[in-house]
């Protein structure tokens, strides 16, 4: 079985790969094939989180940032997690010097060709190429380059995942193993989407509610977290972020909660702005488990998605 997960950062894509190898794996070989090559102390951080998180679960770690067509897995019958598809086309694509070559088809035959000697493969990637921002040359010739890569796996593979917010949206084929669904004990609802797409809007119309009813949270002053209608949580956590403070997950559950997508797009290069994006995106994962419902607006359209 060839599974293509992506999604935005920090929304929980590894590990619920990590959950779906593990059943697919049914006890036998299990490989995590790390891509990501480490450049700056961060990179080594982001590294060390992964160990922690998959440590006891079986993985055997293979270090592959380039020619992923020449790694080879020891053993018969594997499955494999490979994580992940944005830091290999990264690597292949620019040199040591900056330079950059379109590589997009070349690395997409490499990963099928690779995925010939197991099993089952899990191929992670990210939804870097979905916001509006404006970026140099280079910048775009990767999305594109990446966005090559995904649409070929996505087309090859029995089945196709997005994950938001720690919520899984079947694009194509079925997982019958999928992975269990944590009982609902926070909010009633969580709406997510992009700037501007109609999340307020939608949720004034369920409701039965005026805008005015919605508590409008803001980065420099605490919120009012026992309002009913909380909206721009990710204005929260900037606050808490700022502040050191904790992040409250445990809400009422007549309690409706509104957050931006902020997890989507290209890594912003302002440390700050990087943590923020990671840190939403931690949040909503944690949140989404626990609210009963969880609505993604999309230019103005609701898509339930748990």
């Amino acid at each position: 079985m060839k599974v293509f997960v992506s999604g935005g950062c920090k929304n929980g894509k590894s590990s619920m790969a990590c959950r779906l190898a593990m059943q697919l794996a049914r006890g036998g070989p299990l490989y995590y094939v790390a891509t990501l090559i480490p450049r700056d102390a961060e990179d080594e951080a982001r590294i060390q989180y992964h160990v922690r998180r998959r440590r006891g679960l079986g993985f055997q770690t293979i270090d592959c940032g380039r020619q992923i067509a020449d790694c080879r897995i020891p053993k018969k019958g594997a499955t494999v997690l490979l994580d992940s598809v944005t830091a290999l086309v990264q690597n292949e694509c620019f040199a040591e010097d900056g330079a950059f070559t379109p590589r997009g088809s070349q690395i997409a035959r490499q990963l099928l060709a690779f995925s010939g000697q197991v099993d089952h493969i899990i191929f992670i990637s990210d939804y870097i190429y979905s916001d509006a921002g404006h970026y140099g040359e280079l910048t775009n010739a990767y999305c594109q380059a990446l966005a090559q890569v995904d649409r070929t796996l996505a087309r090859h593979c029995d089945t196709v995942v997005e994950i938001c917010a720690a919520t899984s949206t079947i694009h194509k084929g079925s997982l019958p193993l999928f992975w269990d669904s944590l009982t609902a004990q926070g909010p009633r609802e969580l709406i997510i989407g992009g700037a501007h797409q109609g999340k307020l809007a939608y949720a004034t119309r369920r409701y039965g509610v005026s805008p005015g009813d919605f508590y409008h949270c803001r980065d420099d002053r605490p919120p009012d977290l026992d309002a009913r209608f909380l909206c721009g949580l990710e204005n929260y956590v900037r606050y808490c972020l700022r502040h050191n403070l904790p992040m409250q997950t445990s809400f009422p559950a007549d309690t409706v909660l509104l957050c931006q997508d902020l997890f989507c797009g290209v890594v912003p290069v302002d440390p700050e702005l990087r943590r923020w994006r990671d840190a939403t995106g931690h949040y909503l994962a944690s949140l989404s488990s626990k609210a009963a419902q969880v609505t993604r607006v999309f230019c103005g359209l609701p898509q339930r998605i748990k």
